[in-house]
């Protein structure tokens, strides 16, 4: 045996014990209930926690899902009793609509009858993808195709490690619950409404970073709508998105027009969308910030988006 057929054999040798470990580890959390209790305890506004969402879901009718408009926006609860149906909410806040996708292989295995993507007006820009530690390699190949992930490779390298063992996809949530020392049982729909002085401020803030981005119907995120599209139609699953509302101090033209545009654009190939005027008006006073609801503003939106989907299911 050459030396160096010697060498790349004790290099495999010492590799082995530490593979072996991974792959049995890998193969064991997904069973071991302490587990997913401990990254429950993350907050309600992470992707572990959505994750652990989907781990004790059990047969969910419904699933709600998309970004920070879901987890907050959308009150699980009042959505449930409306539709007289158990619903999950998997909103992440942070990611657009690619990152959104990468839920759907999740969201089939629950075999739900209806899924409803919520969407703000930044879900579908053609120039911000995020996807928040939940990554799925046929989800990320229909979104970026093989330019977008060559152009790009470390973040989608990164996905491919935490999709392959758990405890590389859950290690900051549990490095952030150790730093807390308890539970983070506080969810984003709390959030006390910004003082008018501060939300004048933010509204002009949100309005410049709005008509910064590009809303031209292509780009990752629209690719990941027709994915999830496919993949729902092939799973038997209805799949609707619902375009939530923002403060009317942001302007129509800067963030509600550019998003209508590009829903008209996925309307035309066949995606059933629930247009913002179908779903209520929302005065300035029931908004906790420009692209969130209070209390009071998410009761309202919940309710409509359960009277939206009622009528459109009925008219099938």
């Amino acid at each position: 045996m050459s030396d160096g057929a010697a060498a790349w054999r004790a290099l495999l040798g010492l590799a082995a014990g530490p593979l072996i470990l991974m792959a049995a580890t890998a193969l064991l959390i997904p069973h071991v209930d302490a587990y997913w209790r401990l990254l429950r305890e993350t907050s309600p506004a992470s992707p572990y926690y959505a994750e652990t969402t989907v781990h004790y879901a059990g047969s969910p009718e419904v699933v709600v899902f998309g970004s920070s408009v879901a987890n907050r926006d959308v009150d699980e609860r009042i959505l449930s009793r409306a539709l007289d149906a158990e619903v999950i909410n998997l909103g992440v806040p942070g990611i657009h609509a690619a990152g959104s996708a990468m839920w759907v292989p999740d969201i089939v295995a629950l075999a739900p009858s209806l899924a409803v993507l919520v969407v703000g007006p930044s879900a579908l820009a053609r120039d911000e993808v995020v996807w928040l530690e939940r990554w799925q390699p046929g989800v990320a190949w229909e979104c970026f195709g093989p330019a977008g992930l060559a152009a790009d490779p470390e973040p989608h390298l990164e996905g491919l490690v935490g999709w392959l063992h758990p405890l590389q996809r859950h290690r900051e949530g549990f490095y952030k619950r150790a730093l807390l020392g308890r539970p983070n049982t506080k969810h984003p729909r709390d959030k006390p409404t910004i003082p008018p002085n501060h939300m004048a401020l933010q509204l002009e803030g949100v309005a410049g970073q709005l008509a910064g981005r590009t809303m031209d119907g292509t780009g990752p995120n629209v690719r990941a709508v027709h994915a999830m599209q496919r993949r729902f139609d092939a799973a038997g699953v209805r799949f609707l998105i619902a375009h939530a509302p923002t403060h009317p101090g942001l302007g129509f033209d800067v963030a509600v027009a550019p998003t209508v545009e590009v829903l008209t654009q996925l309307e035309e190939a066949g995606v059933d969308v629930l247009r913002a005027r179908a779903l209520g008006r929302y005065p300035p006073r029931v908004f906790a910030d420009p692209l969130h609801l209070d209390h009071d503003g998410q009761r309202q939106f919940t309710e409509a988006l359960a009277a939206a989907i009622q009528a459109r299911l009925g008219a099938r």
